[in-house]
């Protein structure tokens, strides 16, 4: 690990637990440049910037090496109030299409995003970097689908949701299915629970901080996925975006959250559930790796691990985070094989997933099964190949 990353870890830290001791690492000399560039490549820069302001206050600053630039201290604090703005903005997305479908007769729960940056407490959840609204919506494809099509036409449909351009500054995407894995016996699996979740997700109402026509604050009404669903949904998210786009340390944080909020509101019987289902998803020794990162980088809790850290997993998927980043923004192989497309997308992702194996030794048989499966069905339908 290098010391940059190293230190955006720290800062990362020093967001979660501001009153603990600054992390060695960060009473080196630090590079401000390449750590806000790291900071950008793991989807972290306002999560940093609370991290620093924690740093700042601290007697590290005596350092000689600590100096920031102003014009570089500017421009962070420039990324951080956009990422404020978005925030407030998708918040008020996300009530919105909430209420929309439900004046239409659907019922919908909004996953990840809005779900997780709630937990994060009021000024993290501001500064954590925004993305699309994923809505999962009640219905089944050919209901959801011929109201997609009706609202806002598109091609662009995938095995689990589709893209729904209703709003010019934000992305949503309609899941008419929250998940699906590319084993087809624990994809059997993973649907029954979410079945078991569903009313559950579906009268989930939260308020979300959001931003009015005038610029002003104010709480909205919306919907959002239960703490159960998320801690399988989102280790299942990260098993795919490990497997295909690359991972950041912002699905790290979601999901360090996500136990902390389970320790404090599941009973032991909600907890028991959620490890059975991870075991018989196959996604077991991925949480035991994850649990080790959160335990050795982000502090969490030894109350809140549901899963035994494994440490010699745990590095290894820690160093092919640092390396690829949110998306793949650091691995510049695997990103031109995804916008590459065809064949040698398909070889370029096989070649990235045969490293990963450990977390899933069967993706090398259903993986290339599955792509072109979903391939000829999108054809056959119309949508975008």
């Amino acid at each position: 690990m290098e010391i940059v990353q190293e230190q955006l870890l720290g800062l990362a830290y020093l967001a979660i637990h501001p009153k603990n001791p600054v992390p060695k690492a960060l009473e080196k000399s630090i590079d401000w440049c390449a750590l806000l560039e790291e900071a950008k490549k793991q989807s972290l820069i306002g999560v940093a910037f609370v991290g620093f302001k924690v740093w700042s206050a601290s007697n590290s600053v005596n350092s000689p090496d600590a100096a920031i630039d102003k014009r570089l201290l500017t421009q962070w604090y420039g990324y951080c109030e956009k990422i404020r703005e978005d925030n407030l903005l998708l918040n008020r997305r996300t009530a919105q299409i909430c209420k929309n479908f439900a004046k239409d007769g659907f019922r919908t729960s909004v996953m990840k995003g809005p779900g997780n940056a709630r937990l994060y407490g009021r000024e993290l959840s501001l500064l954590r970097a925004s993305g699309d609204i994923d809505v999962w919506v009640e219905g089944g494809f050919e209901r959801v689908n011929n109201y997609v099509q009706q609202m806002a036409p598109t091609k662009h449909v995938s095995e689990k949701d589709m893209e729904f351009r209703v709003f010019s500054d934000t992305e949503v995407e309609v899941h008419y299915r929250p998940y699906i894995m590319r084993n087809p016996f624990r994809n059997m699996r993973l649907q029954q629970f979410f079945e078991t979740q569903t009313e559950a997700c579906f009268t989930n109402k939260v308020q979300l901080l959001a931003s009015d026509k005038n610029g002003g604050e104010l709480q909205m009404d919306a919907y959002v996925s239960t703490t159960s669903f998320n801690l399988v949904h989102q280790l299942a998210h990260i098993q795919r975006h490990l497997f295909a786009v690359g991972m950041g340390l912002r699905h790290v944080m979601d999901y360090y959250f996500q136990l902390v909020h389970a320790e404090a509101t599941l009973s032991r019987e909600e907890k028991e559930e959620v490890i059975g289902v991870v075991k018989s998803t196959g996604l077991e020794r991925l949480a035991c790796a994850l649990t080790w990162i959160l335990s050795a980088c982000f502090g969490l809790p030894k109350s809140c691990e549901l899963w035994e850290p494994n440490k010699n997993d745990g590095e290894f998927l820690l160093e092919d985070i640092l390396k690829t980043g949110n998306f793949g923004q650091g691995d510049e192989h695997l990103r031109a094989g995804i916008r590459s497309g065809g064949i040698k997308s398909l070889f370029d992702v096989l070649r990235h997933n045969w490293a990963m194996t450990r977390f899933d030794r069967t993706d090398w048989f259903w993986g290339p099964m599955y792509r072109v499966y979903y391939f000829c069905w999108r054809k056959r339908k119309g949508f975008q190949v």
